[in-house]
């Protein structure tokens, strides 16, 4: 676990923080009902299981859930409003957290927040695309359109920057503020899209990780 922090922290800035005063502190309603969907989805996915799991190993599965979904949902509390939407989000590969926004409305109504999951395909185009920025010089940094510089400083990949160019388009005439908010939640839904990635979960992702070894083995031994 140190080293996986060590590397998401010094090639990517990306630290670890402890979410568990964060969702804590959170509105109890709130928690209640995030906690309710994940009772429902561990105990779904146990029901088939061979060797089911004890009582007390199933909460602490589903309080890890509901730390990491509260915590980043009041962590989005504490920003500042930005054009581009929120900045703090949940990388996760379950499925569940990608309904979790149908699931609260359901219970908490029309006002119920938007799941924080970030789709991992929005994630692995940003780490992708994220290097080739410093390769940019400056002199053509400070050329560039505004809403191309913007979407530097959030790390955006172009294919969201050429949505914003779009829906801005789209609410010509409206009110500047209306037309930031439709920007906003157009970029907001686009991080939630599910792709090959989300919708494969962790076993995809196990498989993929497997495959690669093994060629990796067959290239050393082709025996």
């Amino acid at each position: 676990m140190d080293d996986v922090r060590d590397l998401l922290r010094e090639d990517f800035g990306i630290r670890h923080r402890d979410l568990t005063d964060l969702s804590d502190g959170a509105p109890l309603q709130l928690r209640a009902a995030v906690q309710e969907v994940w009772n429902e989805v561990h105990e779904k996915r146990r029901a088939s299981d061979k060797d089911e799991l004890d009582a007390l190993t199933r909460q602490r599965l589903v309080a890890h859930d509901v730390e990491n979904c509260v915590g980043v949902m009041q962590l989005r509390r504490q920003e500042l409003a930005s054009p581009m939407g929120y900045r703090s989000w949940w990388v996760t590969l379950d499925r569940t957290a990608f309904s979790l926004a149908k699931e609260l409305s359901i219970r908490l109504g029309p006002d119920a927040p938007r799941s924080p999951a970030l789709s991992p395909d929005f994630l692995t185009e940003f780490l992708r695309l994220g290097p080739l920025r410093s390769q940019i010089e400056k002199d053509m940094r400070d050329s560039l359109p505004l809403l191309t510089d913007i979407s530097r400083s959030e790390r955006l990949p172009k294919d969201l920057v050429a949505l914003a160019d779009r829906v801005r388009a789209e609410c010509a005439g409206m009110p500047e503020r209306q037309i930031r908010r439709e920007v906003r939640d157009a970029l907001d839904t686009a991080r939630l899209q599910i792709g090959s990635e989300a919708r494969g979960g962790l076993k995809k992702v196990e498989e993929r990780l497997i495959q690669k070894i093994s060629a990796q083995r067959d290239e050393v031994d082709p025996r």
